[in-house]
């Protein structure tokens, strides 16, 4: 084997490596702009109004619970009142027929 060939091969391997690693580096990029594409594409469903919505700016869409509060929605048990808005704990709209 002459240092010729040595050397050959041994670029030759390099640019095979360089390469393997460009189409991965490249492919997690894109695999990444598919999904926000997916994403935002489910978000939006066609509605013209949604069409400028940043979605990872938007705090309505990027709204995230509390512990505590989702602790409160998700472990309570009790049942709630089956009470019309209007009427008030203090009793003072009892009188009122809403049905």
């Amino acid at each position: 084997m002459t240092t010729y060939t040595v050397l050959t091969g041994s670029a030759f391997v390099l640019i095979l490596m360089l390469n393997v690693i460009a189409a991965d580096h490249l492919g997690s990029r894109l695999h990444k702009r598919f999904g926000d594409w997916k994403n935002r594409r489910n978000v939006v469903a066609g509605h013209p109004e949604m069409r400028g919505i940043s979605l990872e700016n938007d705090p309505l869409l990027t709204y995230q619970a509390s512990a505590e509060l989702r602790d409160f929605i998700f472990d309570n048990d009790e049942p709630g009142e089956d009470r019309p808005f209007l009427s008030s704990p203090l009793k003072d709209l009892d009188d009122i027929d809403y049905a």
